[in-house]
């Protein structure tokens, strides 16, 4: 992704979400399983998505001018 760039997630029975370095990405999530990413600045980060009782999605989020 570069900076200034967006990406849509489907996570449907999404109950949760994490961001490891919220400098390097947004997150909005403007409908239920929608997930919006927006790169911010240059670099790495993790995003975990926490989808019904148990169930982890991890993502390796990368972010370049």
């Amino acid at each position: 992704m570069r900076v200034g760039g967006t990406k849509i997630l489907k996570a449907n029975g999404m109950n949760r979400l994490a961001i490891g370095d919220p400098e390097i990405v947004g997150i909005d999530v403007p409908d239920n399983g929608v997930i919006k990413i927006t790169g911010k600045q240059a670099g790495e980060t993790m995003l975990v998505v926490w989808v019904g009782d148990s169930e982890l999605q991890a993502y390796r989020l990368v972010v370049q001018d």
